[in-house]
């Protein structure tokens, strides 16, 4: 993971939002997160008790993105709350290497208030210095709406679905294939 520089942003409410990498140290409160996080949304790709993270798991994540130059984790922190996790990963494939993976999330009640387009700009940010990039694609459920408006917004076109890419409680859902040219 390419080092980059910690900000502050501003945001809607009045609260400082600090983005950085993350660090060792952050792998408990990582866990707490996912843990939280996928019981507030059926917009990620896993729910309530899906994504069976343990703090080891979370430190050797960690420990990998620290030689990875192809991939960024960011996390965002209000009053040291660690409330949002954004992140890119590229292939280390000389073929696929100049576009990458993004994800998104961040606690429910940091929702509609700034973080995630903060977030989004630190990532695009990143990626713009890193050299190999490209291109970033990411996959929204069709339903989120205030996803793919933000998105939007940020310059992501709409590239196509993938149908029935989700299933969530007996039902499919389409993905919305975005993409981002550098």
């Amino acid at each position: 993971m390419a080092t980059f520089p910690t900000r502050k942003v501003m945001l809607k409410n009045g609260t400082i939002l600090t983005i950085r990498v993350p660090r060792m140290q952050d792998a408990r409160s990582l866990v707490e997160y996912i843990n939280q996080v996928s019981t507030e949304s059926d917009n990620l790709s896993f729910g309530e008790g899906e994504a069976p993270f343990t703090e080891e798991m979370e430190k050797q994540y960690i420990s990998s993105l620290e030689v990875d130059p192809h991939k960024i984790m960011a996390v965002g922190e209000i009053d040291n709350e660690l409330m949002a996790v954004s992140d890119i990963s590229a292939s280390s494939l000389p073929r696929m290497r100049y576009s990458g993976e993004l994800g998104l999330s961040l606690k429910k009640k940091y929702w509609n208030i700034g973080v995630g387009q903060a977030l989004l700009e630190y990532l695009i940010d990143w990626a713009k210095t890193d050299g190999n990039l490209k291109k970033i694609n990411l996959h929204v459920k069709e339903s989120n709406h205030a996803g793919i408006h933000l998105y939007k917004k940020l310059g992501f076109v709409e590239e196509g679905r993938v149908s029935r890419g989700m299933f969530i409680d007996g039902k499919f859902f389409d993905l919305v294939c975005m993409g981002l040219k550098l």
